[in-house]
């Protein structure tokens, strides 16, 4: 279900649409439903008018707000790889390539070329942040390092133009 305003209300009423959805009434909603777990993002967690606050109102009775474990957990690996500089410097030799070729129809293709002639599988590039933070920043370092032979190539190849495309790959 979209959600229609991003604030608590908006939130709530795309969440009770979608159990509406599979055909939960709201007398099934009251009488089932015992806990819920969301992000920690105020709007959601928040004490004074967050989605949880809102659904305990409409509920009538205690509901037990989970934190997402997974969310917390990413959030904690984000905090500790700000402390390692290693994951700073393959961050920023990452994030170029894939703005590079995500940006650009014409440089995939290109490099696509340079992959079927050197025969490597086709380069899908991933942007190295996501909902899941740490499968889509693993996703992204894994498709520089499996077509790193045709990235090369084509940005050697496109740095020889005298264009505003070989200034990028010489920039990059």
């Amino acid at each position: 279900m979209a959600v229609k305003s991003a604030d608590a209300n908006g939130v709530l009423a795309a969440f009770l649409e979608a159990l509406h959805h599979v055909d939960l009434t709201d007398g099934d909603i009251k009488k089932k439903m015992i806990a819920c777990t969301f992000d920690g993002a105020s709007v959601n967690q928040g004490a004074k008018g967050g989605v949880i606050v809102k659904l305990r109102e409409l509920m009538g009775h205690v509901l037990i707000s989970i934190w997402c474990a997974p969310h917390k957990l990413e959030l904690l690996l984000l905090d500790a790889t700000k402390a390692t500089d290693f994951i700073d410097i393959i961050e920023k030799g990452v994030d170029p390539i894939y703005r590079l070729y995500y940006g650009s129809g014409k440089r995939r293709r290109e490099v696509n070329a340079i992959s079927a002639v050197i025969d490597e599988d086709p380069v899908y590039f991933s942007a190295p942040c996501g909902t899941r933070w740490m499968a889509s920043r693993l996703r992204a370092y894994k498709a520089v390092i499996k077509n790193y032979n045709s990235v090369i190539l084509h940005m050697e190849e496109a740095s020889n133009r005298k264009t505003e495309e070989g200034a990028k790959c010489v920039g990059t």
